[in-house]
């Protein structure tokens, strides 16, 4: 899995406000890691990333506006 975040603090402020930024990320992956699934998500937390591996998607690019791992 490769784990782009974008932001690393608190949801405080509306994912809207971001999205904008997601343009490189997916210009990255469609040059380098088209092979991949794009998955995205506002957030990624230990539940989901349990659930993501147990499923066995296979490669996966993985971009979130928000980091709420510890």
């Amino acid at each position: 899995m490769i784990w782009q975040s974008l932001i690393q603090t608190s949801d405080d402020i509306s994912p809207l406000a971001h999205m904008s930024f997601y343009k490189p990320y997916i210009i990255d992956f469609m040059h380098n890691f088209h092979t991949h699934i794009l998955l995205i998500d506002d957030y990624l937390n230990e539940e989901l990333l349990n659930l993501y591996d147990s499923i066995k998607l296979g490669d996966i690019y993985f971009l979130t506006l928000y980091d709420k791992i510890e």
